[in-house]
């Protein structure tokens, strides 16, 4: 009894490696995850809202929803970001991305 075994075709092969290498290419590797809950300017959890993070002014990095608990958790690389509410432009606070994953809350203030 013999065993066949089955290689894959070359060009399976690099297609792979192409893909894992784009993956890697793409995801800053000093970025990670900032989870915690975000506050209203009264101090009340602002539960399954969408909120925009922008950095340099008004370029949108990402997007985030809280859950029914108001918390989030949101993939950046380092550096600062400013929150606003994806309904109410008048609503904002900041956030900070680090090289490591971090809890820190976002709390909004009036603009």
């Amino acid at each position: 009894m013999t065993s066949r075994r089955r290689n894959r075709p070359p060009h399976r092969t690099m297609l792979s490696l192409t893909i894992v290498c784009l993956i890697f290419v793409a995801i800053p590797a000093w970025a990670d995850i900032v989870s915690g809950a975000v506050y209203g300017p009264d101090g009340t959890l602002l539960a399954t809202k969408t909120f925009r993070v922008l950095q340099g002014g008004d370029k949108v990095v990402t997007t985030f929803t809280t859950d029914s608990s108001a918390n989030f958790s949101v993939y950046l690389a380092p550096g600062r970001y400013t929150v606003r509410s994806e309904n109410d432009d008048t609503l904002e606070g900041d956030i900070q991305g680090y090289p490591q994953p971090v809890r820190q809350d976002i709390r909004l203030r009036r603009r």
